[in-house]
């Protein structure tokens, strides 16, 4: 049996002992070189969430997960903070719940210019995306997803927001989930490989 592969921590507080299972899980699978765990690590479905996993060869859907793309983004609004305390902080908070829809659109969304399915990898991924990708464009999430004001250092307002793929992601996560099987991993010398990350792109 191989050694498990390297492992760097960056953690504020210690795992659980469900995510530090997990952790080890990943570091013994095939072809895993490198796990790094970073603050926000978190216990999973099947993998420790906040872990990058390195591999030269297999991808893991399980471990990108089906929140593609999530992340987080912030901007300078251009005014003071103090703007958005009070009534107007409350004022502007319910202009931005009514504007960014937390699940779907409720009709007359209109696609982006730049909206092309065409390179994704098979037919029913380019109707879901037209579909339930249109839904759900510009929407905002549950869970841990959240746009936010924020007072920087400057004294400046920033609008944070986290969000991710929303449901295209799951439905390319499950795809390839069913794809990868028992082995959980696509090989990306392979068409399966190929076919998974285009899609994720």
């Amino acid at each position: 049996m191989s050694e498990p592969a390297s492992l760097r921590v960056w953690l504020a507080e210690p795992l659980s002992s469900e995510a530090k299972e997990q952790v080890e899980r990943a570091r013994t699978l095939p072809d895993v070189v490198a796990v790094r765990v970073m603050p926000d690590a978190h216990a999973g479905e099947r993998v420790c969430n906040g872990c990058v996993i390195a591999s030269t060869r297999l991808v893991y859907p399980m471990a990108v997960g089906s929140d593609i793309g999530c992340g987080f983004t912030a901007a300078a609004l251009g005014v003071a903070a103090d703007a958005f305390v009070g009534e107007r902080g409350e004022a502007a908070l319910r202009a931005i719940s009514r504007a960014v829809p937390i699940i779907r659109h409720r009709g007359g969304h209109a696609p982006p210019a730049d909206l092309d399915t065409s390179g994704l990898s098979d037919t029913a991924l380019r109707k879901a995306a037209v579909k339930d990708g249109l839904a759900e464009h510009g929407t905002l999430g549950r869970g841990n997803h959240f746009i936010e004001i924020a007072r920087g250092e400057d004294g400046r307002a920033w609008l944070m927001v986290h969000s991710g793929s929303r449901v295209l992601g799951q439905i390319v996560t499950a795809r390839y989930l069913r794809r990868a099987g028992e082995a959980e991993a696509l090989d990306t010398g392979e068409e399966a490989g190929r076919a998974y990350l285009n899609d994720v792109a």
